[in-house]
């Protein structure tokens, strides 16, 4: 008996993994469409992993800009945080770090090769 509880235990842990929400936002940045997908929806205070992938006008990868996420909650203006996005393989990666729970703002900063800078918001709740 003990064994089975382990094992339905698990599978269940292992379930909600695999469903769990995640957060997910298309925007445009100038002729750049940026799309943002977070591990958790609605994010958690504290670390939450960012896959940013940026897609020129023909739907072609971006794969030379850099890239930045400011983040800040619109009714605390002093809180506000930014980190550079790094290369990953399917585009950029960050870490989106929400200090308390609330409404929050994020502004992908995409600088290209060619000095263009562009910005797309998105917004999210964090709990």
């Amino acid at each position: 008996m003990k064994k089975i509880l382990i094992a339905v235990t698990a599978l269940m842990l292992v379930a909600s993994a695999v469903y769990a929400e995640q957060f997910t936002d298309l925007k445009k940045a100038g002729d750049i469409t940026v799309k943002v997908v977070i591990e958790n929806d609605p994010l958690k205070v504290g670390n939450n992993s960012a896959a940013i992938e940026l897609l020129d006008e023909k739907g072609s990868a971006i794969t030379d800009a850099q890239v930045s996420v400011y983040f800040f909650m619109p009714s605390m203006p002093a809180m506000n945080y930014e980190v550079p996005a790094s290369r990953s393989s399917d585009g950029y990666a960050a870490v989106i770090k929400p200090t308390m729970p609330g409404a929050w703002e994020a502004n992908i900063n995409v600088k290209l090769a060619g000095g263009e800078t562009n910005k797309a918001t998105i917004s999210f709740d964090a709990k």
